[in-house]
């Protein structure tokens, strides 16, 4: 169990060191405005990646039998092609027809290898090679960074690398991977006639998720364009770069010595975790506040001369960033995430209307603090709501 911790986290700190890679990169050779771009087409991707499987690749992990674990995957990578042709389709008639908006074309593309991936991903899991996956992850983003480089000249370049990336991850781990689909229309058909409450739950979900936490970004471009939301984009990678990394440490680490606590000590110890994380994040927190503050910014090109400034408003970010994976662990160890899932959904639509509303003033400092502030009163509240409303375990205990 220690080594699967640790390779799952040396997977997430490779991924954030090549994000951060790709942050510092992003900045010296593309423009705020092409970051903005590359931000919507990723979001819109992932949503679309949303209807690809239908969520089908979450059952992979519940499925007890061999037999079952192939249906399931089977209909997920079919399902995923047949829209992907139906998409692809649509989108080289509306690029015909609005004789512009080529970069379209990249959406499908990309909404494809992105439900690939998720559904290759969770054979790993599935089969505990952890090992195999992180590196194959790992390796993932530092194609991606190289391409960065290497296409820099070209238009589109981000979406292209990122497609790219992607891509060889997905036939990395298709060659790795023991399970093979056979195409069948009728067998597809006859598992979602099957399971079509459960996928069609899932799927509503996770789009009210996806809309809801992504509504920012679409906002953003609105009332302030493209070249904001870049800005916006690379600051928030860099504010939520040690966030993540922390956040994602400790919550496995709270999973892990939990088990060593009794019912009844339970909660005393999941208080005193969080009030040493939520501790750690401030410290955190106020040390990239000094760093914006003192400029050291001002490093990167021109074209990012906000950044500074927005990294400063953004600072306080670095807290949820930090308690957020801790707190999503407190409600899968009491079988609770739906609530959780709720709560997040709840939170995203209330950004969402509050930064419509201030907006409008296209005022963007009292814009980004609305959202931060908001950010930070639900956190809070997810955890004294799981304080509140959960006394217990309901996941095994044993050592």
């Amino acid at each position: 169990m220690k080594k699967d911790i640790l390779y799952i986290l040396t997977g997430n700190t490779v991924l954030q060191v090549t994000s951060l890679l790709s942050s510092i990169i992003i900045s010296i050779y593309y423009t705020p405005k092409a970051l903005g771009e590359y931000s919507l087409i990723i979001l819109t991707s992932s949503i679309l990646a949303t209807f690809y499987t239908l969520r089908a690749e979450t059952l992979i992990l519940i499925e007890k039998s061999t037999s079952n674990i192939r249906k399931t995957y089977s209909f997920a990578k079919n399902f995923s092609t047949i829209l992907f042709c139906i998409t692809t389709v649509m989108t080289i008639l509306s690029i015909i027809l609005l004789k512009d908006y080529y970069f379209m074309l990249f959406l499908p593309f990309l909404s494809y290898t992105i439900a690939n991936q998720l559904i290759e991903r969770e054979l790993f899991f599935i089969e505990s090679r952890f090992k195999e996956e992180a590196i194959i992850s790992g390796s993932k983003g530092i194609i991606n960074n190289i391409l960065q480089i290497v296409l820099k000249s070209f238009t589109n370049a981000l979406i292209v690398a990122k497609l790219i990336s992607e891509a060889s991850y997905v036939l990395v781990a298709k060659k790795r991977n023991s399970y093979n689909n056979n195409f069948n229309l009728i067998e597809t058909y006859a598992y979602f006639k099957k399971n079509k409450d459960a996928l069609l739950g899932l799927t509503g979900n996770r789009l009210l998720q996806n809309i809801s936490n992504n509504g920012f970004h679409y906002i953003t471009s609105f009332y302030f364009g493209l070249s904001t939301l870049g800005l916006l984009t690379l600051g928030m990678k860099l504010i939520q770069l040690p966030g993540n990394m922390l956040g994602e440490a400790l919550s496995k680490i709270f999973e892990k010595y939990q088990q060593s606590y009794s019912e009844r000590e339970y909660k005393t110890f999941t208080i005193k975790f969080y009030i040493a994380l939520f501790f750690i994040s401030i410290i955190t927190s106020i040390s990239i506040g000094i760093v914006s503050y003192l400029d050291f910014f001002h490093l990167l090109p021109k074209q990012w001369g906000d950044i500074s400034k927005i990294a400063l408003i953004l600072s306080p970010l670095t807290i949820p960033t930090i308690t957020n994976a801790f707190i999503i662990s407190c409600y899968k160890i009491s079988n609770k995430i739906s609530k959780y899932n709720k709560i997040e959904i709840t939170e995203g639509f209330s950004k969402s209307i509050t930064l419509i509303a201030f907006g409008i003033k296209k005022e963007l400092n009292t814009y980004i603090i609305c959202y931060v502030t908001i950010s930070l009163i639900f956190s809070i509240f997810k955890f004294l709501y799981y304080i509140k409303n959960n006394n217990s375990r309901f996941i095994s205990t044993s050592k």
